[in-house]
């Protein structure tokens, strides 16, 4: 699993701008949980929580790992093989492994 992004300079609102670009280019995205609210108001000043989409934006674990997993492309998830997180049971690939 991904190492969280510590709030310094390199994710700092151009930063993660930055790091957001390759990310989007190949399709993916980036999702941010558990902020804390100086971070956030940064974000919000800055406009980075607008270019990333409020919707990007979650307070509690669960509520981002179901959400985000509900908006994956479903043919990634037949090649994957980890099944990290309690949601992904419910994907048709994991049904088909199981069967």
């Amino acid at each position: 699993m991904k190492r969280p992004l510590l709030w310094r300079n390199r994710t700092s609102p151009p930063g993660l701008r930055q790091k957001s670009v390759p990310v989007r280019r190949i399709g993916g995205d980036l999702y941010l949980c558990n902020i804390k609210p100086k971070v956030e108001e940064s974000l919000r000043l800055s406009g980075m929580l607008e270019y990333l989409g409020i919707d990007h934006l979650f307070h509690p674990k669960k509520e981002a790992i179901r959400t985000i997993v509900s908006r994956l492309n479903p043919s990634n998830c037949e090649t994957c093989s980890t099944l990290s997180f309690t949601e992904c049971a419910g994907t048709p690939a994991a049904a088909a492994r199981f069967d």
